[in-house]
């Protein structure tokens, strides 16, 4: 039983059941099913069609970029065995504080991980500079980080991204990627080539305390 059954189920109806008289021009529609293996990017077209675009939250907005790196990554089979994703990183063991990285491989001539991230928009920004930041400050080893942000996010002329992310890119462990068209992705071609020549999760040695 649905939602939309209910005040059917109790031999009722829409007003009497939610105890209200709807408004003027405000009715409930006759329920129609769907299927999708996106439910989100349904939701959010329905929500754009009989609400509007403003009313998307920009999480998810911001989240297309990470998901279509996903779909990108799930179309190389050999990517499952070399890639770990949402890995947890504390930045230092004296500081009690933790946050994920999008994905870690580690090269064959390289005892440290390569990082990728995705850079998130709106207020969580500010909390993934202080992140990134602390890691690179806190520890000297080799790792790389790769940064994979929207071109757009970073050339508008507002843009709270740019000075954030310049001063990250000053660390020469950082290499940015600035993604112009989120579903052709060409600019990640070079790093599609590393990570397909990188080691398989079983061989990895990877010790390093800033991953928990």
């Amino acid at each position: 039983m649905s939602i939309f059954s209910v005040p059917k189920y109790n031999n009722t109806d829409w007003n009497t059941w939610l105890g209200a008289q709807l408004p003027n021009g405000i009715f409930i529609s006759t329920p129609h099913t769907a299927r999708t293996s996106n439910d989100l990017n349904v939701f959010n077209n329905l929500i754009q069609t009989y609400i509007g675009d403003q009313f998307i939250s920009k999480a998810e907005k911001s989240a297309s970029l990470k998901s279509s790196v996903f779909s990108l990554f799930t179309t190389y089979k050999s990517f499952e065995n070399k890639l770990r994703r949402n890995v947890k990183v504390q930045p230092a063991i004296n500081l009690p504080l933790k946050f994920e990285m999008d994905y870690v491989y580690q090269m064959f001539k390289s005892k440290s991980p390569s990082f990728i991230q995705i850079t998130p928009n709106g207020g969580s920004i500010n909390d993934w500079y202080k992140n990134t930041f602390t890691l690179l400050n806190k520890n000297t080893d080799n790792f790389r980080l790769n940064i994979i942000s929207k071109a757009s996010d970073y050339e508008s002329s507002n843009s709270t991204l740019r000075p954030l992310l310049n001063d990250i890119m000053s660390d020469n462990r950082v290499s940015p990627v600035l993604v112009s068209n989120k579903n052709e992705l060409s600019e990640l071609d070079n790093l599609l080539i590393e990570i397909k020549d990188s080691k398989n999760i079983s061989d990895w040695d990877i010790k390093r305390s800033y991953i928990a």
